[in-house]
């Protein structure tokens, strides 16, 4: 996804998927220049919030004036928390580092908002730099983009492991990860 070209985001496979992966470009390209996986990084987190950001904003305008007309509880509630998850966006932070209570994730769930998802950035190295790891982590300043506070709390990242390990699917996972390794079946 390019940046500013947040058409794709809407797509249903991007808004149901349960997590992202982003993968990013750590080598030279002769048609795309130098890479930049921090700029990468970046930009599509940007993309994500400013996508939920479009989706707030729309669901605020209809819920003030539907407030107007008949005051209701729910909506009240639901103006409340996607104000202060409009205020967060703003502010660039994406909703999957804002602490929100049982009862708001609840309000918000039918949002699918994509800055909620957990997502995990890989870095796409040439075969030559994947004894140098470290040193293009430290080359893109990609450490600084962890410690921004874009990784999930330690509350949530617990509720989402409960969540994945009571799925049965993790099981079968579990059950069929060597014989799928190993490509043997007994």
């Amino acid at each position: 996804i390019e940046k500013g070209e947040r058409t794709a985001l809407d797509a249903k496979e991007f808004r149901n998927a349960d997590a992202l992966l982003h993968v990013v470009r750590a080598f030279p390209d002769e048609t795309r220049g130098a890479p930049d996986p921090r700029r990468d990084i970046l930009d599509l987190e940007l993309e994500l919030i400013f996508a939920d950001l479009e989706v707030v904003e729309r669901r605020v305008e209809r819920l003030e004036v539907s407030i107007k007309k008949q005051r209701k509880d729910a909506e009240v509630q639901e103006h409340a928390v996607l104000t202060r998850l409009k205020t967060a966006l703003e502010a660039e932070t994406p909703l999957r580092a804002v602490t929100m209570t049982p009862d708001e994730v609840r309000l918000i769930r039918g949002f699918t908002f994509l800055s909620q998802k957990p997502i995990l950035h890989l870095v796409n190295v040439e075969e030559a730099g994947i004894a140098q790891a470290e040193k293009i982590v430290e080359q893109y300043q990609l450490t600084d983009v962890a410690a921004q506070g874009r990784l999930k709390d330690p509350v949530v990242l617990e509720r989402q492991d409960k969540r994945m390990l009571a799925d049965p699917r993790s099981q079968a996972l579990v059950s069929n990860f060597t014989g799928q390794w190993l490509n043997v079946r007994g």
